[in-house]
């Protein structure tokens, strides 16, 4: 996916880039979600490694922000329940 514009139409970015995002596309096989330990893995490896971007981040416009900005990094429940549930599946 690609976002365009000019920079006064990407309010309320606060990045010279534009940013896009979307919605999760779940499968199913055989009535069963897929499960696969090394997709929740690459989920929790950037967490890690966004955790790490932010915290040398300068542009924090206030400490609630920045603080809101971790706790969601801190939501990991999510993927490390899809490998609990991955264990001993071959999805």
């Amino acid at each position: 996916m690609r976002a365009e514009g000019s920079p006064k139409e990407r309010y309320a970015l606060d990045a010279r880039y534009a940013q896009a995002f979307t919605n999760p596309v779940w499968f199913t096989v055989e009535d069963a979600p897929i499960r696969d330990p090394a997709s929740a893995d690459y989920g929790l490896e950037w967490i890690e490694e966004l955790t790490a971007m932010a915290r040398g981040w300068p542009g924090w416009r206030s400490e609630e922000e920045r603080r809101a900005v971790f706790d969601q990094f801190g939501q990991t429940a999510a993927y490390e329940r899809l490998n609990v549930e991955a264990e001993g599946t071959s999805r």
